[in-house]
């Protein structure tokens, strides 16, 4: 069975895309050309990067907000990851772990930090340090200050080069606040919201050790996990 690549988003940014993987494809068919890696292969045994150490940070609306097509009411949830490059789920030792969570604490716990969730994409990646960042913002401030305190926990200053924003020209169209409505079998069903403006507040953090399965809990101030590593 042939694989299939899916692509989203809006037509006129797909065009160039499958432009350039259809003439890779017509150029690579049917040829051998080995494993490609992005690093030398001599450091392939050394970049896994999924058995790195995950850091997760957590942050929740300060109240809850009504879900499209529910009766729920649900506190807003999102999240930023990023990964411990120099270290592995067997070389990282308590000290570091209780380092890691009491950076957290300092820069995004007393007081919780906030940030504003938009309708501006931006990126900052940073392959080597383990930084892979894709964020919805009000605005590219509001980016750059969330950047500036998550390298912060590692020590590290950002290098803007890193950083890159897509912005589209008619946002307040493309991601309407109030997108109506659809008749599904006689029913009015609300659209989705997309790229929701709301403010959102540090709640906690975990730390992921592939491949153990259960996180360890760094730090909570929202009262959903018991026994973090540091307390606020």
């Amino acid at each position: 069975m042939p694989r299939q690549i899916i692509l989203s988003g809006h037509e006129e940014t797909l065009k160039p895309a499958i432009t350039e993987l259809i003439a890779l494809y017509q150029l690579l068919e049917d040829k051998d050309i080995g494993t490609v890696y992005s690093y030398p292969p001599e450091n392939v045994t050394t970049n896994r990067r999924h058995e790195k150490p995950k850091v997760i940070l957590f942050f929740k609306s300060p109240k809850p907000i009504k879900k499209e097509n529910t009766r729920t009411d649900r506190r807003y949830e999102a999240y930023v990851s990023f990964r411990l490059m120099n270290e592995t789920s067997e070389t990282i030792t308590k000290t570091e772990v209780e380092t890691i969570a009491q950076r957290i604490k300092s820069v995004f716990a007393t007081p919780p930090l906030s940030w504003n969730r938009g309708k501006l994409f931006c990126t900052y990646s940073d392959w080597s340090k383990g930084y892979q960042f894709q964020l919805i913002v009000s605005s590219k401030e509001e980016a750059k200050k969330l950047i500036k305190a998550l390298l912060k926990i590692q020590g590290h200053t950002p290098n803007w080069a890193f950083m890159n924003s897509i912005e589209n020209e008619e946002a307040e169209e493309s991601f309407d606040e109030t997108p109506g409505k659809k008749n599904i079998l006689g029913q009015a069903v609300n659209n989705p919201v997309k790229r929701r403006k709301i403010r959102t507040l540090f709640a906690y953090a975990l730390m992921y050790l592939p491949p153990k399965v259960d996180p360890v809990v760094l730090i909570s101030i929202d009262g959903r996990h018991q026994n973090p590593v540091v307390k606020v």
